[in-house]
């Protein structure tokens, strides 16, 4: 018998008496480099969790794939046992996994209540993780979908306007997938409706909401300001892009509301060109 199967059996008093008995248990680590606490918190045992902390189990410690304990509460939603770790005396708050913070870990997971407490603790809404993406934790609230984590997070003074390390922003990112509330807290919180993404053929919100036929996201941009004859690097309207994809009524409500049909992008085409041409016509 080891300490890891009584944590999954369930019964402290023989955790207790384990420890007591077999000295040094307390820092022993299964083959995933975990350690009691980590355990404790997968199987979500709470009361084995608080007598861990009591007996100042290190609550800073990183599993194999660098998690600690906290976090791993955090990616199972069990805000009682991650608010039990995070108000331990031991615990680094700041503690980051290449910048990414336990407040970019409850913003993607849309824990509104661990959001809180951490920014009360100090955690900044605007810091971006290392880990490949350069993400705020407004970006993972927004691409998780979770509407009022993101309300939350703009009420606490996230930057709508920070771009990722490839040049996403928030506002471009509910665009795409037409999340309509999202967008209209965005545009409440001064996102920038004109905003371009490099990583995008210079993309504005707009025109991204138009590629993947946001029909409602791109009408409500519209009525915001979007400048319906924004062209991307490629030269193309969202008049052309609504074209290219066949997407026949978006295209005749943007001529509605008055798309310039005789731009032309950089293959000298206009718009409506598109509507008879074929994807796979088009040279590179």
């Amino acid at each position: 018998m080891n300490p890891f199967n009584l944590i999954k059996n369930g019964d402290l008093s023989d955790l207790i008496n384990f420890v007591h008995l077999h000295e040094g248990s307390m820092k022993e680590r299964d083959s995933k480099n975990r350690t009691l606490l980590h355990v404790a918190v997968l199987e979500e045992k709470f009361s084995m969790v608080r007598w861990l902390i009591h007996e100042n189990i290190d609550t800073n410690l990183r599993d194999n794939e660098e998690y600690t304990a906290i976090e791993r509460a955090i990616h199972k939603n069990n805000t009682e046992i991650a608010k039990l770790l995070l108000i331990s005396p031991g615990t680094n708050v700041k503690s980051n996994r290449h910048g990414y913070t336990y407040l970019h870990a409850a913003a993607a997971h849309g824990n509104n209540e661990l959001v809180e407490l951490l920014v009360s603790m100090g955690l900044c809404v605007n810091e971006k993780d290392d880990e490949g993406n350069g993400f705020t934790p407004l970006h993972w609230a927004v691409q998780q979908n979770h509407t009022k984590t993101v309300e939350l997070l703009l009420k606490y003074g996230a930057d709508p306007n920070i771009k990722d390390s490839e040049g996403f922003f928030a506002l471009y990112m509910a665009s795409s997938n037409g999340y309509l509330d999202m967008i209209k807290l965005l545009l409440l919180y001064k996102a920038n409706i004109h905003m371009i993404c490099e990583a995008s053929s210079n993309s504005t919100s707009l025109l991204i909401a138009t590629a993947y036929d946001q029909f409602g996201a791109v009408q409500l941009l519209l009525d915001n300001g979007a400048n319906i004859n924004d062209q991307g690097s490629d030269g193309r309207t969202s008049l052309h892009i609504a074209a290219f994809h066949k997407y026949l009524e978006l295209y005749h409500y943007l001529l509605d509301r008055g798309a310039d049909s005789s731009i032309k992008d950089q293959r000298n085409l206009k718009a409506k060109d598109y509507l008879y041409i074929q994807e796979d016509e088009l040279e590179d």
